[in-house]
């Protein structure tokens, strides 16, 4: 990172260079791996950090890029790892699911409907050389009655605006923080009896009970919430963080023994813990200035 530290003094004019806002800048670009091919942005934003700070033109400024530096040095890191995950086990030229993360729910689907290979078809890594930073629109119709989907992948991260579960449009399933499945044909007031009477006996209802359906069977789930919207019953369950696809134990093997199982390529809670300490130390000495 020596490099990076050059040009973050020369961007800066030299201002300050030995001040301690220069050193908790400079920490932030030196504690956690990114590629060499983004090193040269980083130091552009620090740069700008510290000459904000030190003119006296904009402590907001500053604050800001201190933000923007955080951030960015956060997805560097993921993408960077993200490509060393996938050289580790032999270069591709498809992206596989595996570096996508997303609801449990959608990697379900995904299995049941066995789409993984037109969704691996759909991604792109990025051109940032020394990174892979996974994006994607894809728009899937199954054969026969599976359905298809609407998912969209934003730096390895995705969702699913609409999941048509059978070639019917109805019931839809949105998958993101949380599952919604949304029906005209079920039966609203039945299920809104059923939900509250199992709920006051602490019984949950099962997802399955509601939508027959086989990928519910597969995956259990229990339902959140019931409510009737415009004659619409719509259901609430929850969903969590998983990849798409099982990561090969190579591609783990690059990673620091406490990554995140549902997002192994991000920083991990202690790396993100520190850039936080280092932007929080940051704020205090801009605005002291």
């Amino acid at each position: 990172m020596g490099d990076g530290c050059e040009i973050m003094s020369s961007r800066a004019n030299d201002l300050e260079s030995s001040s301690p806002l220069t050193h908790v800048v400079d920490a932030l670009l030196t504690s956690l791996p990114v590629a060499p091919a983004r090193l040269r942005q980083l130091t552009r934003i620090a740069a700008t950090v510290v000459s904000n700070a030190a003119s006296g033109r904009s402590a907001m400024m500053a604050q800001a890029a201190l933000e923007l530096l955080e951030g960015a040095v956060l997805d560097s890191c993921a993408a960077h790892r993200a490509k060393a995950m996938l050289d580790a086990v032999g270069s591709s030229s498809i992206i596989p699911l595996w570096l996508v993360s997303g609801p449990d729910m959608l990697g379900a689907w995904v299995r049941w409907s066995k789409s993984g290979p037109a969704i691996e078809n759909g991604l792109t890594g990025g051109a940032v050389p020394g990174e892979i930073s996974v994006s994607g629109d894809i728009a899937l119709r199954t054969r026969g009655s599976i359905g298809g989907a609407r998912i969209r992948i934003r730096r390895g991260h995705a969702v699913a605006p609409r999941v048509q579960l059978t070639q019917r449009r109805d019931p839809i399933m949105k998958l993101g923080d949380k599952g919604v499945i949304i029906s005209k044909k079920l039966p609203p007031e039945h299920w809104l009896m059923k939900f509250r009477t199992l709920a006051r006996s602490d019984q949950g209802l099962p997802l399955a009970d509601i939508v027959k359906h086989k990928l519910f069977e597969l995956q259990p789930t229990p339902v959140l919430d019931l409510a009737v919207s415009d004659d619409q019953l719509i259901i609430a369950f929850a969903t969590h963080r998983a990849t798409l696809a099982p990561v090969p134990d190579a591609a783990l093997a690059v990673l620091p023994s406490d990554y995140d199982p549902a997002r192994p390529w991000r920083p991990t809670a202690a790396e993100s813990s520190l850039l936080r300490k280092l932007v929080r130390e940051g704020r205090k000495l801009i605005r002291t200035r």
